[in-house]
């Protein structure tokens, strides 16, 4: 029905300065394109979860170029389709500025260090409690395992962000984000996060004992699947 993605924005902007519209085909017109407009952004938001949970494994095994071109592409979706302060979008900003980084190249980690820079500030001036709102929401998915896969991964991203905007010194959210990598079959990440969540836990003993029993639990899940054949 569509020869291309709709202006999605431009029809917002319609639909906000013409709320009296009678006519009938018109608004219905409108209606379907807003319609289409959600479903590209529901799109949008599972195809950075699923490229970030795929360039994770990507980055496990090497395979740094597959990981780039999943990461590019997701991050180009979600700008055109997604707010700029969306999760998913920075998140992506996020990792591609870490893999710059991490391989020396400054120049072209600069512009996405400078967006997320420039996020960050304006969640910390209009609401400080961010990381931990974001870490609530995540926490209330990973900790059912009833919950499915692409859920896992969206709650992987929130985690992601909350940790990030945390400084990577919060241990709660690491807790959080230890479980968020255990679900989505990341257990080496799970295990090193959960240490680091325990080196800077000072909370009750008993929180403790529970942050210990997971990290028991990861291990446990690496091991077995070493233990596993590998598929020819």
């Amino acid at each position: 029905m569509f020869s291309r993605e709709p202006d999605c924005s431009t029809v917002a902007g319609l639909v906000r300065t013409n709320a009296s519209l009678s006519d009938p085909l018109r608004r219905a017109a409108i209606n379907l394109v807003l319609k289409r407009c959600s479903e590209l952004r529901e799109q949008a938001r599972q195809q950075a979860a699923e490229a970030v949970d795929q360039a994770l494994t990507y980055f496990d095994e090497r395979r740094y170029d597959g990981a780039e071109l999943l990461l590019i592409d997701a991050l180009d979706t979600a700008r055109r389709r997604l707010a700029p302060e969306s999760v998913e979008t920075v998140t992506l900003i996020m990792m591609r500025a870490d893999r710059f980084n991490k391989q020396g190249r400054a120049d072209e980690a600069g512009p996405y260090t400078a967006e997320l820079a420039s996020f960050r500030k304006r969640v910390a001036d209009r609401r400080g409690d961010y990381p931990d709102a974001l870490n609530g929401t995540a926490w209330d998915v990973v900790k059912d395992p009833s919950n499915d896969l692409p859920a896992f991964r969206s709650a992987l991203l929130e985690a992601m962000l909350a940790d990030e905007l945390s400084d990577h010194e919060n241990a709660m959210i690491l807790d959080t984000l230890a479980r968020a990598y255990h679900r989505t079959g990341h257990r080496g990440k799970a295990i090193e996060n959960q240490k680091k969540a325990l080196a800077l836990w000072l909370g009750d003993s008993s929180s403790r004992t529970v942050m210990e029993a997971r990290m028991a639990e990861y291990k446990a899940a690496l091991k077995d699947e070493a233990a596993k054949p590998s598929a020819q």
